[in-house]
């Protein structure tokens, strides 16, 4: 039996896209988006003949993240094959939606990414989100935070919730538009 599978890979390769080889844009595509489609493959499967839920990591980097042209590519890309999965096995009663988490204690948050971060919104004065500064209100998205949606994504409590993404960022939770 397979109740839920939850996609949570990935790799980084913080390069502006004039010094980005074409093997880091495929190694963190083939990390963060195609090693997604593998086990939402597989894992299909199982999945319908029962019903159940598909959670997956994305990134808020999706919406655009200066000299990281591949990973906002990828997790865009995942978004993009949630809402696709979640239409075409919906009928199965499997959900499918994927997480944004805004997690400072990611492995993902190694000082290139801060560098990126700190040059596009203090040197260009760029907000992190599209046209949105970053709010925690004091709290850090902590991981057992994230877990607890993506725990709460595959439960029966949310089962009027598919092809959507939630978007954590220290005491905001949101479903994004």
């Amino acid at each position: 039996w397979l109740d839920f599978l939850i996609n949570n890979a990935g790799i980084i390769r913080p390069k502006r896209i004039t010094d980005m080889s074409e093997e880091d844009f495929d190694n963190v595509l083939n990390v963060n988006l195609k090693g997604y489609f593998a086990t939402m493959r597989a894992g299909a499967q199982y999945l319908k003949r029962q019903g159940g839920a598909i959670v997956n990591m994305s990134s808020p980097s999706g919406f655009g993240h200066l000299g990281m042209a591949n990973y906002s590519a990828a997790k865009e890309g995942v978004v993009g094959l949630t809402r696709s999965v979640a239409r075409e096995l919906g009928e199965f009663g499997v959900r499918c939606n994927a997480v944004r988490p805004m997690s400072q204690g990611s492995a993902m948050a190694i000082p290139e990414v801060f560098e990126t971060i700190t040059y596009q919104t203090q040197t260009l004065g760029i907000p992190h989100l599209a046209n949105q500064w970053l709010m925690t209100h004091g709290l850090e998205t902590a991981p057992h935070s994230v877990a607890a949606v993506m725990a709460w994504l595959c439960s029966p409590l949310s089962e009027n919730i598919n092809g959507r993404e939630v978007y954590i960022c220290g005491a905001q939770v949101a479903l994004v538009q």
